[in-house]
């Protein structure tokens, strides 16, 4: 073949896709971005495709920076799902009033619930289903990568099914890894990888471990129509004063530990304040881990969820003294945290410790630069892991 016949039959060859790999909100948004720009993506998602939106509670904060971001940069609007921010108020855990700010008329941030922002995000990615047929791949999670340097391609092998059939691979032109804290890309990356389903926790383990932040976390969501007495208790919190007689802002709810009560909490709204998402954490020396949590819901992000037990024995309000299991031990008279609890039903709360990683100096992107790690705590290595690709946008 002569050098023009080469060149000729290389132009005529469709563009590798780019790789994505984890369809949470960072892997959406990038597949947003790519899409915007007419460059070819698919998406590699271990869970399976009814699962992808439905993680229990979870409330997303957006700054206006990122608002303005989607929305004027990416094309992305959530102002339809998007509870905007009015104001602030800080609480002890024990429900009393420390400070209520006001935001200027103008502020642009607010929450949204986890599921509504991938949902949304899953419909500008694919307006239709028939979109995601060849492009979305669920319930097959990446199970390793190589890279092709010569041939400037990432070749992804994934999880082998209970088939028995052959092994399925996607080539990419680079891979974008956004798989969570959890990643099995990382774990090839640094050498943590194991040719098995549970390797990315053997070998990485001691290679490229987790650090446990001891934290514990508790998170959940909760409806609060209107009228509702749970409804009532939280626009208490949104008054500028306690004369007010109504509320005047939507506001995001922080709770401060105090030495008899020493778990923290915070309160985000999202469906014009109609849901409520909180979370409750607390200090603790290793991961606890209930009889109910095996890890295996990858949309709770490695945590798990409580049973009915669980929950009485966590969550019982009116336990004293440090060596009480309750975590909101030492908390009285707080009707609103209690409602909170009480409205949330035991398999709508997740339970996780919070970890890091302990070695924060390793680098975001491959050897080759054809692989790149993305999201979560790795977000503010965004811009140069991506600058180091071979990519063209436009």
């Amino acid at each position: 073949m002569t050098s023009s016949s080469a060149t000729a039959a290389s132009e005529k060859a469709e563009p590798l896709p780019v790789i994505i790999v984890g369809a949470g909100p960072c892997g959406l948004v990038v597949a947003a971005t790519l899409r915007r720009y007419g460059i070819p993506f698919v998406i590699i998602e271990r869970a399976a495709r009814h699962k992808i939106c439905s993680n229990a509670g979870s409330g997303f904060e957006f700054a206006p920076t990122s608002i303005e971001i989607l929305k004027n940069r990416l094309g992305i609007d959530i102002s339809k799902i998007l509870s905007a921010y009015n104001g602030m108020t800080i609480l002890t855990v024990e429900g009393r009033k420390v400070r209520h700010s006001r935001l200027p008329a103008d502020y642009a941030g607010g929450s949204v619930n986890r599921a509504e922002l991938q949902k949304h995000l899953l419909g500008v990615v694919f307006p239709s289903a028939e979109e995601e047929e060849g492009v979305l791949f669920c319930g097959s999670g990446i199970e390793s990568y190589r890279e092709e340097e010569e041939q400037g391609r990432v070749v992804a092998t994934l999880v082998p099914g209970d088939d028995g059939g052959p092994e399925k691979t996607i080539a990419g032109c680079v891979l974008l890894a956004c798989d969570g804290i959890h990643s099995r890309c990382r774990a090839v990356m640094h050498g943590g990888y194991e040719s098995s389903k549970s390797g990315v926790r053997g070998k990485n383990s001691t290679r490229d471990p987790l650090h446990f932040c001891n934290t514990m976390a508790y998170w959940g969501k909760v409806a609060a129509p209107e009228g509702s007495d749970l409804q009532k208790e939280w626009a208490k919190t949104q008054r500028t004063s306690e004369k007010d007689g109504a509320a005047h802002c939507t506001s995001f709810v922080f709770g401060l530990a105090t030495s008899r009560a020493p778990a923290g909490f915070f309160i985000v709204p999202s469906h014009n304040g109609t849901m409520l998402n909180w979370a409750v954490t607390i200090y603790s020396k290793a991961p606890q881990v209930s009889g109910g949590n095996d890890g295996s819901d990858l949309t709770r992000r490695g945590g798990g969820v409580l049973t009915e037990q669980d929950k009485e024995r966590l969550f019982a309000f009116g336990s004293h003294g440090s060596d009480s299991e309750s975590v909101v031990r030492g908390v009285k008279k707080f009707p609103l945290l209690e409602q909170l609890i009480e409205s949330t039903p035991a398999q709508d709360i997740t339970e996780a410790g919070l970890y890091d990683r302990e070695n924060l100096d390793l680098p975001y992107s491959s050897e080759k630069k054809l692989v790149a790690l993305l999201g979560g705590k790795l977000a503010e290595r965004m811009k140069a892991a991506v600058s180091s690709l071979p990519l063209v946008f436009p």
